[in-house]
């Protein structure tokens, strides 16, 4: 197997031994991740029932290439995917849930079909999809260049960690309508094409959004003010 490949199977790319807090802290895998996957059901269809690792991403929120939201849980058991190492004992069965439905090793799996999993889809100028577009250019491989960070580049666990930590800033000081207001206002199309969000969408998903979009603007004052006017409720 090429060492590419195995590098690929891993959190390798995002350089997390060399990405550090602004305290000089260094960033641990928590930082960004998640203790369970969602996960796309096209993509388990496409690929054999093979899980990405970026679905672990605290930020993973839509499948760009398929325009709908991760599923979050299994339909049957209604559990989370690879919240432990489920098979100990047996040889995985690839695109089925794996989760236990009784304690104990004995017990058989769940083994719902996750290819069948109902997703919500979502219109492609969705501002939950635009961001998921955006996040997917900032971390990829290859990185794209953010202005924000003036000449430096640093490692993508770094902005993941950025993401992060304004979008829990974000979720606590601003309410749903500013938020959608601001992501409206960022991502509409200069011909008249409006960003289509509504509401009903989770806070959680509505700061990550927003976390991007302010990391895409074109400096860090622009960056600064678009805070300032989101915590203040001016957008």
């Amino acid at each position: 197997v090429a060492i590419d490949t195995i590098r690929a199977m891993t959190w390798q790319h995002l350089n997390t031994t060399s990405a550090t807090t602004p305290d000089g802290v260094s960033l641990p895998v928590r930082t960004f991740a998640q203790p369970f996957s969602r996960f796309c059901p096209h993509c388990l269809s496409g690929t054999g029932g093979r899980w990405q690792l970026s679905w672990r991403l605290r930020a993973a929120i839509a499948c760009s290439m398929h325009g709908c939201l991760l599923a979050e849980v299994c339909p049957r058991c209604r559990r989370p995917q690879r919240r432990h190492p489920a098979y100990r004992n047996c040889v995985p069965h690839l695109g089925h849930c794996p989760n236990r439905v009784h304690r104990g090793f004995d017990n058989q799996p769940c083994d719902y079909d996750l290819r069948h999993t109902a997703v919500k889809y979502l219109p492609r100028n969705h501002a939950l999809l635009i961001a998921q577009r955006s996040l997917d250019a900032m971390i990829g491989p290859p990185q794209s260049h953010l202005p924000i960070y003036g000449a430096d580049r640093p490692p993508a666990a770094a902005i993941l960690y950025d993401i992060g930590f304004l979008a829990d800033l974000l979720v606590a000081a601003a309410p749903t309508q500013t938020l959608l207001a601001y992501l409206v206002r960022c991502w509409s199309n200069p011909s008249g094409c409006s960003t289509a969000v509504s509401s009903s969408t989770p806070r959680g998903m509505l700061g990550l959004a927003s976390a991007v979009a302010v990391l895409s603007s074109p400096n860090g004052d622009h960056a600064a003010a678009s805070l300032q006017q989101i915590c203040g409720g001016a957008v």
